[in-house]
């Protein structure tokens, strides 16, 4: 049982030629889990969805949209959260890493 976001993610990661354990440590989360939401095997939170999608360098916007297509559970409020939550983590981490060099 594939999804489409876990086929999505695993053609940009394909894409890249780069390892499960790459992305996901790029991603600051568990090559297992990224393993199984590619496999189908489990369906990724928003959060993860985003972080996954971000680190294989593929659209965030495709990801979340693939993510709602593949029946999770999710109003639109909560994944505008998500993507907002996660951006703003992205800016600070850039702003951080900015003003140590």
């Amino acid at each position: 049982m594939s999804t489409r976001l876990g086929l999505y993610l695993a053609l940009s990661r394909g894409e890249r030629g780069e390892s499960l354990r790459t992305v996901a440590t790029r991603a600051g989360r568990s090559h297992v889990y990224l393993a199984e939401i590619e496999a189908g095997a489990k369906l990724a939170s928003a959060d993860a969805a985003l972080a996954y999608a971000d680190a294989a360098g593929a659209s965030i916007d495709e990801a979340l949209r693939l993510w709602k297509l593949d029946g999770v559970e999710a109003i639109d409020d909560v994944a505008t959260d998500a993507r907002s939550r996660y951006r703003s983590a992205i800016r600070a981490e850039s702003h951080r890493a900015a003003k140590d060099r």
